[in-house]
């Protein structure tokens, strides 16, 4: 491998499993979707995929790019009282406000929030939504409602979007926007590839040639993860 990345001068290994906001690839019309819910301001979006398909990197794009007022939780609590902590850890007490112990509870959090915000547009990315409990969605949504001026994005397998729909019905109708990711096309398997070999001074697509793109694409079907797992492999 490392005579590998000698002799194309790279800098290391561009298709190693890790998540760079600045090298996410595709999806256009989903980002259209997901920026116009924030621009307009709506409530609730619900993002689901494949393991595989983005999710986590759309999430962390939107982060990098949004920058203001942007809370990102890459997993949920398993219980509602922990939201209090990680609130804390984005929006902390003022010297004042820990001398008077003016901690917030769960049940004035949304209040709190208000304070901090102070009319600002708070964009709240909730990654790996599935993995949590009814309880916890359940405070979401009475939150949500309480908090002045937020969108909610939550992220997570097809199977969250049936959960809601059979057991959270009160959340699930206050979804304004469904996304869906499903695979790259073979031109964003490309750029994908592209970016990754010039973000560690590679050039082009190379060492692979228009053919060994097809092939890629053909193998992964344009999962991004797979793509990688897969040029990874062709390297090595």
């Amino acid at each position: 491998m490392q005579n590998n990345l000698t002799k194309w001068n790279w800098k290391s290994n561009p298709f190693i499993l890790t998540i760079d906001p600045k090298l996410f690839t595709g999806y256009e019309e989903q980002v259209s979707a997901i920026m116009n819910h924030i621009d307009n301001k709506h409530k609730v979006a619900l993002l689901t995929g494949n393991t595989g398909s983005g999710k986590t990197s759309m999430l962390k794009w939107l982060e990098y790019n949004i920058r203001e007022n942007v809370f990102y939780v890459s997993k949920p609590p398993s219980n509602p009282d922990m939201f209090v902590d990680i609130v804390l850890d984005a929006f902390p007490l003022t010297f004042w406000e820990k001398i008077l112990k003016k901690k917030p509870n769960l049940h004035n959090l949304p209040k709190y929030m208000n304070k901090k915000l102070k009319g600002n547009h708070l964009v709240f990315l909730l990654d790996e939504t599935h993995e949590t409990n009814k309880d916890v969605l359940e405070w979401l949504r009475v939150t949500i409602d309480q908090i002045d001026n937020v969108s909610l994005i939550m992220a997570g397998l097809p199977a969250l979007e049936t959960m809601l729909k059979e057991r959270l019905e009160t959340l699930d109708q206050r979804i304004t926007n469904r996304i869906s990711l499903t695979s790259l096309t073979r031109d964003d398997t490309k750029d994908l590839i592209k970016k990754r070999i010039e973000s560690v001074g590679g050039i082009g697509i190379k060492p692979f040639t228009e053919s060994a793109i097809d092939k890629i694409y053909h193998r992964t079907g344009g999962f991004p993860r797979e793509v990688l797992k897969q040029c990874d492999k062709l390297i090595s």
